[in-house]
């Protein structure tokens, strides 16, 4: 997960305010277990787009850290999202 993590870094220097590459990123740096790291990044991509799968990488790794209720939070914040695009 290093090295991929390296690169995403590099990409992330070129375009920022990608999405779905900062949830990758946060996606690597959780394998990696750099948790703060991985928040962070969650929390970048869904202040850039929110999405369904950002707000679930978010709850899953707030859940393994034993942050019960901020996990429900964004696990319903994810939901909504969902909802709402289908309505």
């Amino acid at each position: 997960p290093q090295q991929a993590l390296m690169h995403t870094g590099q990409w992330l220097e070129k375009t920022p305010d990608n999405p779905v590459l900062l949830t990758a990123a946060a996606r690597l740096s959780t394998s990696a277990k750099l948790w703060g790291k991985a928040r962070s990044l969650l929390r970048e991509s869904i202040n850039v787009k929110p999405s369904a799968m950002a707000w679930q990488t978010l709850a899953d790794l707030e859940s393994h850290l034993g942050e019960q209720e901020a996990a429900k939070q964004s696990y319903a914040q994810g939901l909504k999202l969902l909802i709402d695009q289908r309505t």
